[in-house]
């Protein structure tokens, strides 16, 4: 089995990320960690040898068992910041897709994550999402760049 692409060298460390601004109607589907007091986009490290593109659709079907074709990379988002003691640089790969209120996975909320019991995914109205706690800080944005890709750096 790959790899994640993540590393450590003394107190530093660097995560390359995958994750998806999946839409319904005016919703997005966001998890927020038991663990943790913060909310955050589906999705997950990339593994050596593997595309953005295919490591997403490997994270949806792992994390929601969702099979989606249609998806557009929206933004990508080089984040440095520190966590648990290490000074971390991020590099994530946003894809947008929408998907449609007949499937099932739009009636579901509260629903656990397939390879996390810890992970619990709601849908969160676009419009409320400026008054969660979430991380990284791109996701306020996202919903502005469905049509215009961006390029952002955020530095501590």
């Amino acid at each position: 089995m790959k790899k994640d692409i993540n590393f450590s060298i003394d107190n530093e460390r660097f995560n390359f990320r995958v994750a998806i601004f999946l839409k319904n109607n005016n919703r997005v589907l966001l998890h927020k960690s038991q663990q943790f007091d913060f909310w955050n986009l589906p999705g997950g490290r990339i593994k050596i040898g593997e595309s953005t593109l295919d490591a997403i659709k490997r994270e949806l079907k792992e994390e929601l068992d969702l099979t989606i074709e249609n998806l557009k990379l929206i933004c990508v988002w080089e984040d440095f910041f520190a966590w648990q003691n290490k000074n971390v640089q991020e590099l994530l790969f946003v894809y947008y897709a929408e998907i449609d209120e007949y499937h099932p996975i739009t009636k579901k909320q509260g629903f656990n994550t397939i390879d996390s019991q810890d992970e619990i995914n709601y849908w969160i109205d676009v419009d409320k999402i400026e008054t969660l706690n979430c991380k990284p800080k791109i996701i306020y944005s996202l919903n502005n760049y469905i049509e215009n890709f961006n390029h952002s750096i955020n530095k501590k």
